[in-house]
């Protein structure tokens, strides 16, 4: 048996040759100990006390293990018996192999610096609304795991931009560069980079017109405004276009 597992932009788990594992979604507590001991860094056997202080916080020991054991007997009578390695009696990990996952493939994608890949597999944020009631350490984690994978996907549409302007492909490079800012409009430093190395590629009508978008979702989203030294930067690549009989580039 092999679980297919999408986090990026959805929650969706389905079994080879089965379908939907909607009942075991419906458990949070059982479906965030699985993609816990997925996903958790470093990679590979996590023990078992470390599980249940995550997971059953306000239970005591002999509780929380038996709430741990009940868990991971649901995800065994889904994905079969063979789905967790055990090392002895106090560490278990998810058998390599045994659960195909979008973030797994995102980092290869990433690792092998393939950004357009890993970008088709960012569908959106991590485990959006996603919560596992009294569990705050599992919380934070996803918290953390959550901004770790947007950053790693803006440094893939950022690489990408640069890849396409460096190739001279126009297009898709402002379709690149406007994924990095739409995924951190926040990023004064990407913006920074990707709109002028866009007005030196030629695309000086695109750059500013990236830049009036950007600085508008800055500005309705999270009440910022660019720095003085971009706006110098967006005011001459204005003041270009208007010298040469251009319109403004939101008018074209």
């Amino acid at each position: 048996i092999l679980l297919h597992l999408r986090t990026l932009g959805t929650l969706d788990l389905h079994l080879s040759g089965v379908g939907s594992a909607d009942l075991l979604l419906a458990q949070p507590r059982t479906a965030a100990l699985l993609l816990y001991l997925l996903l958790v860094q470093p990679r590979g056997f996590v023990r078992r006390d470390t599980l249940c202080a995550l997971f059953w916080p306000e239970s005591d020991d002999r509780h929380a293990r038996g709430a741990l054991s009940q868990a991971l007997s649901r995800i065994r009578r889904y994905a079969g018996q063979d789905v967790f390695e055990l090392r002895g009696k106090s560490e278990l990990r998810v058998a390599p192999g045994s659960v195909e996952c979008d973030v797994l493939a995102f980092e290869e994608a990433l690792a092998t610096r393939d950004w357009g890949r890993a970008l088709e597999l960012y569908a959106g944020p991590f485990l959006p609304g996603f919560h596992v009631h009294n569990a705050p350490a599992f919380e934070e984690w996803l918290e953390t795991e959550r901004e770790r994978l947007r950053r790693l996907a803006v440094d893939a549409a950022r690489a990408l931009a640069l890849e396409h302007i460096a190739g001279h492909r126009l297009p898709e490079a402002v379709q690149a560069a406007a994924r990095a800012l739409a995924l951190a409009p926040e990023s004064e430093a990407v913006a920074g980079e990707l709109v002028p190395a866009l007005a030196r590629s030629g695309a000086r009508g695109e750059a500013l017109h990236l830049f009036d978008s950007w600085a508008s979702t800055m500005a309705r989203e999270l009440d910022l405004e660019p720095s003085e030294e971009l706006r110098a930067l967006a005011h001459g690549l204005r003041t270009l276009d208007e010298g040469e009989g251009r319109p403004p580039a939101g008018e074209r």
